[in-house]
């Protein structure tokens, strides 16, 4: 038994269901891409948030109609396009590594998000648009970077609310 842990209680151990190991990107945009649609596969999860516009994402499993405050969430190594009906388009995208079994609810079809799950997924975009220095295209290496000097803390409070936000969610689609 671990010594540091109070005896004569029955404890009530963490057991994280969703451990985001990694973030590699955080982005909100303000607008329709401006490239022609093409299937795209990645090596890590992504969180596609619509905030404006609607459209249709394609998977190898079936197409599926978005709208505005939907999620749609990407698992890693699955291909997707997606195609916009509209002109006036915000979205925002969380690209991230979580290797949860949990993740597989997500990825049936989009999910409408509540106000308090929508609040919590644009929180970790601000906080994460806070603490990073913008990416471009052109760097050799993809990805966000920390600005220097951000305390740790800030990077968990990060962590600690998107595995927040994927617990809401999947509490609520499960039932639980």
């Amino acid at each position: 038994m671990d010594s540091t842990l109070p005896s004569g209680y029955h404890l009530i151990r963490n057991q994280k269901t969703f451990d985001v190991s990694a973030l590699v990107a955080a982005a909100r945009f303000a607008s329709k891409p401006d490239f022609d649609p093409c299937w795209e596969e990645y090596d890590f999860s992504q969180i596609f948030y619509i905030i404006s516009g609607s459209g249709v994402m394609t998977t190898e499993e079936g197409s599926f109609p978005f709208s505005p405050g939907m999620m749609i969430y990407r698992p890693a190594f699955h291909r997707s396009i997606y195609h916009w009906d509209t002109e006036d388009v915000r979205f925002a995208l969380i690209d991230f590594v979580c290797e949860s079994e949990a993740m597989e609810v997500f990825a049936r079809e989009p999910i409408r998000l509540y106000e308090e799950e929508s609040a919590t997924l644009l929180d970790v975009l601000k906080t994460t648009a806070r603490i990073c220095k913008p990416y471009t295209v052109t760097d050799p290496m993809l990805g966000m970077r920390i600005k220097p000097n951000i305390p740790t803390v800030v990077l968990s409070f990060v962590y600690a609310s998107l595995e927040r936000f994927l617990a809401m969610v999947y509490c609520r689609i499960t039932g639980i």
